[in-house]
């Protein structure tokens, strides 16, 4: 499976390791204008998409650019008939996600989004056991310092739409109602928010994110109708807690097998281009329903 991968800032970066990884794919030419990002890159290295595309054949391109760029450069491969995986948010807007729903399906192209915290250790871990339960209540703090890597989004479309998009999947239920407030402090983005959801199968959801802390906090605190659920996507731990007869309780860790979360989603796009089953992957209208909330709301 031959790859291009389009943009080599810090998530670029990240993917290009993983496919110089996985000896089953080959990465065949990056598209990156910065030359001083491209020092030690071993294969053509392209300023253009067009060119890129003109030059060589990839079965798959990976678009790892600030979100503002992603419909131009999915336009160029969507319309070329090649499978793509593009980086979270899937687009600026819910319509331009839509342009790129559409030019996949006409020109018949697997295409998916990047929301790695689906393939987190902790996550896949958890979720065979939280489908066999009853979800209530998902409680969610993602917080970290304010970065230096985004420019065109605030901390909703750079954090909160991964929670959003959890919530979907653990659940298997889609959003009824979703509102949000957020507050400006430091630059001309929102670094901090805060969102109230209701699925359909009647689960609440509270997520607090913000870019205002000294530190990274990932954590999901999880109600259902046996147990109590701590999961913690930094440290990698699931910690269930169930009520005993005697009014107290008693804890099971789970066994989390670490792993390389990009290089999971990865393998996994490629499995779903092979067989067409698509697993936990974030298709193309899971990135709009994410992205439509995270922004928007109702």
């Amino acid at each position: 499976m031959k790859i291009a991968l389009v943009g080599l800032g810090s998530m670029g970066r990240h993917h290009y390791n993983v496919i110089n990884s996985i000896e089953s794919v080959e990465l065949i030419a990056v598209v990156e204008q910065d030359e001083s990002k491209v020092m030690d890159v071993s294969v053509p290295v392209y300023c253009d998409i067009d060119e890129m595309l003109d030059s060589t054949s990839p079965d798959i391109v990976v678009v790892a650019t600030p979100t503002s760029t992603h419909i131009d450069i999915s336009k160029r491969v969507l319309t070329r008939g090649i499978n793509l995986l593009v980086e979270k948010p899937i687009a600026k807007d819910v319509e331009e996600a839509k342009q790129m729903m559409i030019l996949a399906e006409r020109n018949n192209c697997k295409a998916v989004v990047g929301q790695v915290e689906r393939y987190n250790p902790a996550i896949q871990t958890a979720l065979p056991r939280l489908r066999e339960e009853k979800v209530i209540h998902c409680m969610i703090t993602r917080m970290s310092s304010y970065p230096k890597r985004i420019t065109d989004v605030g901390v909703k479309l750079d954090l909160g739409i991964h929670d959003i998009d959890l919530i979907r999947l653990i659940t298997q239920s889609n959003i009824e109602t979703c509102k949000s407030l957020d507050s400006t402090n430091i630059g001309d983005k929102e670094d901090s928010a805060a969102f109230m959801l209701k699925m359909f199968d009647g689960t609440i959801a509270t997520i607090t994110t913000s870019w205002l802390t000294p530190f990274r906090e990932r954590k999901f605190k999880i109600i259902t109708e046996k147990s109590y659920y701590e999961i913690d996507l930094l440290d990698l731990s699931v910690n269930i807690y169930t009520i005993t007869g005697d009014n107290g309780y008693m804890r099971e860790s789970l066994e989390v097998k670490r792993g390389n979360a990009l290089q999971n989603q990865l393998l996994a796009f490629i499995n779903y281009i092979k067989t067409g089953e698509y697993g936990t992957l974030c298709r193309l209208e899971d990135g709009l329903l994410a992205l439509s909330y995270a922004a928007e709301g109702d």
